[in-house]
């Protein structure tokens, strides 16, 4: 009544072969972005700040020594079967992401302005009314930048795996 099925072909499924070597700028700031969430859910508040911003550098910084790297050994490479390219324009823009997420990452994490940092609590306030300053100097108020640089990393590190 029903036809015996060939369950052995219907497993047979071939996994892709990775070049860890060539995907480490991606691994390094997909890891860091991992861990910039377990900083965000056990470090404490007062000391969140600097650990997100070493963690983000130190990926970031990472990531570009690895593209670094990669440039001066191969000039083009196919993995993930085929579906990452890693040649000369894939690793110039991921280079010049690497560069400008340093650059905008020390910007972000400049906090000398004042009390709250240069970000208002609320869109329709300005910086430096004294409402902005009793929001930014309490508990609920204020915007964390933490989580901008998480974004950060994160945006980044889709827009390597996009390259």
């Amino acid at each position: 009544m029903t036809a015996a099925i060939d369950v052995t072909a219907a497993i047979d499924i071939k996994l892709p072969a990775l070049n860890y070597g060539a995907l480490a700028p991606m691994l390094i700031l997909f890891g860091a972005a991992a861990l910039g969430v377990l900083v965000e859910a056990f470090v404490p508040r007062r000391s969140r700040h600097g650990v997100q911003f070493i963690v983000a550098l130190l990926a970031l910084v990472g990531s570009l020594i690895a593209v670094i790297r990669i440039a001066t050994g191969t000039t083009r490479e196919l993995t993930a079967d085929v579906a990452v390219a890693v040649d000369g324009p894939s690793l110039f823009l991921q280079g010049t992401l690497a560069v400008l997420g340093i650059v905008s990452l020390l910007l972000i994490a400049e906090r000398s302005l004042e009390r709250g940092g240069p970000f208002v609590p609320h869109a329709a306030l300005t910086i430096g009314p004294t409402l902005d300053l009793g929001l930014a100097g309490s508990e609920t108020g204020g915007v964390d930048s933490f989580d901008i640089k998480e974004t950060g990393i994160g945006v980044q590190a889709g827009l390597l795996i996009w390259l």
